[in-house]
């Protein structure tokens, strides 16, 4: 909403009332809405060409016009009322009322817009919100005042026309998310290696375990396909005459030595042994 202090300076509409010759900008803009500005346009997104206009001769007031409650009585008229006979401002998922738009240093003085009623679009999922459908309309705007007449000249204003249900802009990113994203190029780089890399050591390390007949399984970061300098060796030796488990009433093989693990005052990933049977 923008509201500015009434000009205080003594001026008169020009008289006899001769304003200057209406003109059309960017590509007659009238009636019709624009959702998507060019970039080399001098018409601004939800702002027109406002920002030519100096802040002190731009007063605008609203007065609330067909209001029929706030947000959870649109939702009940949605989910319970038929809406057969009623208007989309009523009946939308971004229902909206209408309001007086008030400037005295515009022509017309008196135009009508809407509000929208709920942040949140009515029956959608989560991560929509509802936003203005603005159009862009010339209207005379008083931009000065000299030797006692105001001056007027023709400007793009935007008037909102209805609500949408849009969904909610990706966030951007932050320094930190910005400061990891870099780290991890640098790692990839210089130190760990490309993604590929990486998959071709962890491709390495299976085959060659393989070929050990399972009874060697290389573990750690080296295992996990990441060859630093100064990075140890794991290996996980794997002794197939010994089982463990949580049953104890396994089925006993007297060839192998059977372990039976215990939870209780343990950290977890690690476990206490019982011996059952050797």
């Amino acid at each position: 909403m923008i509201h500015t202090a009434y000009l205080t300076t003594s001026c008169r509409d020009p008289g006899p009332f001769n304003l200057p010759q209406r003109h059309v900008t960017f590509n007659y803009i009238t009636d019709t809405s624009k959702l998507i500005l060019l970039h080399d346009s001098d018409i601004l997104h939800g702002y027109g060409t406002l920002y030519k206009v100096p802040e002190h001769l731009i007063n605008i007031r609203y007065e609330t016009e067909f209001k029929l409650g706030e947000c959870i009585d649109y939702r009940r008229r949605v989910f319970y009322v038929e809406l057969a006979h009623e208007p989309i401002s009523v009946g939308s998922t971004c229902p909206w009322y209408y309001r007086k738009n008030i400037d005295e240093n515009r022509l017309p003085n008196v135009m009508y817009d809407v509000e929208c009623i709920c942040d949140n679009c009515i029956g959608q999922r989560s991560g929509r919100t509802c936003q203005k459908i603005y159009t862009y309309i010339n209207v005379f705007r008083r931009i000065g005042c000299l030797n006692g007449i105001y001056d007027y000249s023709s400007i793009v204003e935007p008037i909102s026309v209805g609500c949408s249900c849009v969904r909610d802009p990706k966030p951007i990113k932050t320094a930190t998310q910005n400061a990891s994203t870099a780290l991890y190029h640098y790692l990839c780089q210089n130190i760990v290696g490309t993604e590929e890399h990486v998959k071709s050591i962890r491709m390495f390390n299976t085959v060659r375990d393989n070929l050990q007949n399972n009874t060697v399984i290389t573990s750690g970061s080296f295992g996990e396909g990441l060859m630093m300098r100064g990075s140890d060796l794991d290996i996980m030796l794997v002794f197939k005459d010994i089982e463990v488990g949580e049953d104890t009433h396994t089925c006993v093989n007297a060839n192998k030595t059977y372990f039976t693990m215990e939870l209780e005052d343990t950290q977890p990933g690690f476990t206490k042994l019982r011996l059952v049977h050797k």
